[in-house]
């Protein structure tokens, strides 16, 4: 295995440079003085591992209809601590990551969508069977766009995400393999005016759990689930002024709470979400409210969860676990660095 370095004083120049000398197995890390050059990431080999160095911001961004694209089928890619961002102002489809049925993991990544019209623009698409995204961060412009979109074969875990300001789903599952939703915070507080849902889990074998999602008037379903048994709802908190918070006939759902079981005792479920502060707060049902066996290892700040785990991203400072206190908007985010407007 070798490490390419991506800079100024680098063994190459740009990505794709590097990319195009690598071989499978190796490691493409971004070092001082890494400037993306604008065009779209083409990543055209399979087992290749995107890294940066300590305190540099792998920042990539495109005007182009893609910002990074994943050749077809290819196994073993994977992107930590990168920023992602699409400003493709054109007509027509654009994507901040296409990965063209692909096996991608995705930790601690920003996937930002700046621009958007009446087409469908997600920040995510088509990612192949057994592809991750871990502790990262969806955000949207609230204008038709998905923030993921899984309709191929094979197993999608989102787990620990935050999934911010997207108009149409925040993530969309329908084909033929399961999409696994665990412990992410949905926020969606302005709606593109189209038929909309936080979650829309439409394959058989999929589930959310530990889940809150946040939705306006304009959004007709918080979470909705194909009617089959093996679709399973557990522990998510669906609230806001939706129409319908749940729309889960036929499926298993366990623990659910909606608008009447948040404002029961008149707390709210998170801290600010408004000026950005997604922690749970500690006298709202999200606190302590998950259930431990669907809690994977760190909460989305990279903090332990407590036991019993909160509901979402984040967990809370008093929990036992260890997770910390104050706003984590975008900006504040541990291992972003670029600031994002949530338009609330």
């Amino acid at each position: 295995m070798a490490v390419i370095t991506v800079g100024t004083d680098g063994d190459q120049t740009t990505l794709n440079a590097a990319i195009a000398a690598a071989t499978s197995g190796d490691e493409i890390r971004v070092i001082a003085g890494f400037s993306h050059d604008g065009t779209t990431v083409n990543v055209s080999k399979s087992n290749l591992t995107f890294t940066k160095a300590d305190g540099v911001t792998a920042a990539v961004f495109s005007s182009n209809d893609k910002t990074v694209e994943c050749g077809p089928t290819l196994t073993g890619i994977s992107f930590t601590g990168y920023q992602f961002t699409n400003t493709h102002a054109g007509s027509g489809y654009r994507y901040v990551l296409y990965l063209n049925v692909s096996q991608v993991t995705i930790n601690e990544c920003a996937l930002n969508m700046q621009t958007g019209n009446n087409k469908v623009t997600p920040l995510v698409t088509l990612p192949g069977g057994g592809s991750q995204f871990f502790r990262c961060a969806f955000f949207g412009n609230s204008s038709q766009q998905y923030g993921l979109v899984h309709n191929v074969s094979g197993t999608v875990i989102v787990d620990s995400c935050l999934i911010l300001n997207v108009g149409k789903y925040g993530l969309w599952s329908s084909g033929t393999g399961p999409l696994i939703v665990r412990n992410c915070t949905v926020y969606t507080p302005t709606q593109a005016s189209v038929t909309s849902a936080g979650i829309w889990v439409n394959t058989v074998g999929s589930g959310v759990y530990n889940t809150i999602v946040f939705g306006s008037s304009d959004m007709n379903w918080g979470v909705r689930a194909k009617s089959d048994p093996s679709v399973q709802i557990s522990n998510v908190i669906s609230y806001g002024t939706m129409p319908t918070a749940f729309y889960a006939s036929g499926a298993t759902v366990a623990n659910v709470y909606d608008q009447s079981d948040v404002t029961a005792d008149g707390n709210p479920v998170l801290v600010d979400p408004a000026g950005g502060d997604f922690h749970p707060d500690t006298s709202g049902i999200a606190f302590e409210g998950g259930n431990a066996s669907f809690t994977s290892a760190k909460d989305y700040d990279g903090n332990d969860w407590g036991s019993p785990p909160s509901i979402g991203a984040l967990e809370a400072e008093s929990s036992g676990g260890g997770g910390g206190g104050g706003a984590v908007s975008p900006s504040k985010a541990g291992f972003l660095s670029s600031p994002f407007t949530l338009n609330p």
